[in-house]
């Protein structure tokens, strides 16, 4: 590791006799354990605080990290699904520094994480100033740990952030009213995406509608083998309050009108 490793004098373990100087110790040891029983498709991320030393003293720091492993996106709905790569978490680190105000930042070589690709990794940076490192996992460990996807991670150095933010944050809370679900079942034309499918409901601007997920795909030869059926579950909610049986209809029937004009499907 390139920080300075903080030791601990009455450790539980060997394993477990230094501080971690980052978060990727734990998420990768997240990615073992599911590798190991058959789950290597994983999106894991963890907020916490990591400890180095500076000058003989304890520094204590926050970080964001995430790390992606194997097939990314709904494997329901993309059976096609491929790795997560390089370019996915980069855009993902700089939506990340968006939405925490900061405006600019530069690109620079990876200094700080040894356990990262060195020529598929890098950091973000503001002088000489790390927010963020980027990149592959190391073939090395991959081969140790006997891991056969090609994982990608990014860290966020949290401390950093604060003077660079140039925009200002609004909190919104989270809505805690119960939400309400609704499953509509169609056929439709085998070749058709969902992402198109996702496009036709949300330009109806139903009120009150949260998430569409595509529940269940059943491969019937009821209309023979050009269709197929799905099962869309409409998760509807209310920030004001609880949603009646009235406003959940007036916000479903756009979305079935807009289903049956738009889009080569029959109701089941």
């Amino acid at each position: 590791y390139a920080e300075p490793m903080v030791s601990i004098k009455n450790p539980l373990s060997q394993s477990e006799s230094t501080l971690r100087p980052n978060l990727f110790i734990s998420l990768i040891n997240n990615l073992i354990y599911n590798t190991r029983h058959f789950k290597p498709d994983i999106k894991a991320f963890e907020i916490g605080r990591v400890f180095s030393r500076k000058d003989d003293n304890l520094v204590e720091s926050w970080r964001a990290g995430m790390l992606w492993a194997g097939r990314r996106g709904n494997t329901i709905t993309e059976k096609s699904a491929v790795d997560a790569t390089l370019l996915e978490m980069k855009s993902a680190a700089e939506d990340a520094l968006k939405q925490m105000g900061i405006k600019k930042w530069q690109f620079a070589a990876n200094t700080k994480a040894p356990y990262l690709h060195p020529y598929r990794s890098f950091e973000i940076r503001v002088g000489k100033d790390i927010l963020a490192v980027v990149g592959d996992v190391h073939p090395q460990l991959l081969k140790s740990f006997n891991l056969r996807t090609r994982p990608v991670y990014m860290e966020i150095f949290t401390e950093s952030l604060p003077t660079y933010r140039t925009s200002k944050i609004i909190f919104k809370p989270f809505d805690v009213t119960p939400t309400v679900r609704r499953d509509i079942s169609f056929w439709i034309d085998r070749t058709t995406p969902f992402a198109h499918v996702l496009d036709v409901i949300e330009k109806t601007k139903a009120p009150y509608l949260k998430e569409v997920v595509l529940y269940d795909i059943y491969d019937g030869k009821k209309y023979g083998n050009d269709k197929i059926n799905w099962t869309l579950s409409l998760v509807f909610q209310r920030s004001t309050g609880a949603l009646d049986e009235e406003h959940v209809a007036a916000s479903l029937a756009p979305i079935v009108k807009a289903i049956q004009d738009k889009l080569p499907i029959i109701f089941a």
